[in-house]
């Protein structure tokens, strides 16, 4: 995350170094509203169960569209573990073994 925020802001001010700290918030909301490769969710929504949106776009979400978010999280993350898993076990080998072998 901070090598994220640390070239974001590079990019930013570019040759002005002693102007970071009115860029650094625009470039946290920034980093906070991007979808993240391992989720595909924002931190942002992942924090607060909801997207951000700018002010003409904010409605309250009634309980059907908390629990749908719910749902779509479980699912990315269920998915995202067993991605893990089969790339752990790619190295393993798999053995079997009979009564009196020596292990």
């Amino acid at each position: 995350m901070n090598k994220v925020i640390l070239h974001e802001l590079k990019k930013r001010l570019g040759t002005a170094k002693g102007k970071w700290t009115e860029e650094l918030l625009e470039v946290l909301w920034a980093y906070r509203c991007t979808p993240q490769t391992s989720t595909q969710e924002t931190s942002y929504s992942l924090m607060y169960e909801t997207k951000a949106m700018i002010p003409l776009e904010v409605d309250e979400p009634g309980l059907d569209l908390l629990n749908e978010f719910h749902d779509k999280d479980k699912i990315r993350e269920a998915a995202c573990k067993l991605r893990a898993v089969r790339r752990y076990n790619t190295k393993v080998r798999p053995r079997s073994f009979h009564k009196g072998d020596l292990v």
